[in-house]
């Protein structure tokens, strides 16, 4: 503090509370690491890897679309195989009786 009396933060060293706090909050003396370019910027990489992984989705989204096609199908050829059991037995049925 001041020797004059001055109640304000560090007296009248208001420059030294500063750097403490833009210190603090990582944007002083270049520490806080290169964290690379900002999201905004849409590099040539990032948009490649943006392709990338739209084909990639779609591929795997093929692939599962398929999947529960064949899966529906083969439910239905098990519905018609029980259908057409049933209706033999029914009608054994019918011929005991």
């Amino acid at each position: 503090m001041n020797s004059n009396g001055g109640s304000s933060f560090f007296g009248s060293d208001w420059l030294g509370a500063f750097l403490i706090i833009a210190i603090l909050f990582g944007g002083g003396l270049g520490w806080g690491g290169n964290r690379g370019p900002s999201p905004d910027v849409a590099t040539k990489e990032f948009v490649q890897d943006a392709v990338n992984n739209q084909a990639t989705q779609t591929g795997l989204r093929d692939i599962l679309l398929s999947s529960a096609n064949n899966n529906y199908e083969t439910a239905q050829l098990i519905n018609g195989q029980t259908r057409d059991v049933m209706s033999m037995y029914n009608t054994g049925q019918i011929n005991v009786i």
